[in-house]
């Protein structure tokens, strides 16, 4: 089975570095701290097996999305909202922000309060 990692790194202008922010993982990828240098989670990762598959940039930093092994594709009715505005109901409640990445289990949402949630998607109930 594939292994994947979702993750966040922001730049951080006090000392001009840019380092994890969010991560999640399944059960075989290798613990990150956040607070970790992107540079050195990514080697991390690569040392691991793990391949980017997917990555994007905006003002604040990056979001990766990493594979090892045999690769699974993301559900087609999330990855086609990606960049757009979207509610995510799931059994601890509503979520509502731009969708920002699609894996295979989780999926990454900024919210208007510019946190950033990752969502298993086994546990959405529904998106609109």
């Amino acid at each position: 089975m594939a292994e994947y990692v979702v993750m966040r790194c922001d730049f951080v202008p006090l000392n001009g570095i840019i380092v994890v922010t969010a991560y999640s993982g399944s059960v075989g990828a290798p613990s990150i701290a956040l607070g970790t240098d992107a540079a050195v989670a990514l080697q991390i990762l690569d040392n691991s097996g793990f391949e980017i598959e997917d990555a994007t940039s905006d003002a604040n930093g990056y979001s990766y999305t990493l594979y090892t092994g045999d690769q699974v594709t993301p559900p087609p009715y999330l990855v086609d909202r990606i960049g757009e505005s979207v509610t995510i109901e799931t059994d601890a409640g509503t979520i509502t922000g731009v969708l920002q990445l699609v894996g295979t289990d989780v999926i990454q949402v900024l919210e208007p309060t510019g946190d950033i949630l990752l969502i298993p998607i086994p546990s959405i109930n529904a998106v609109y």
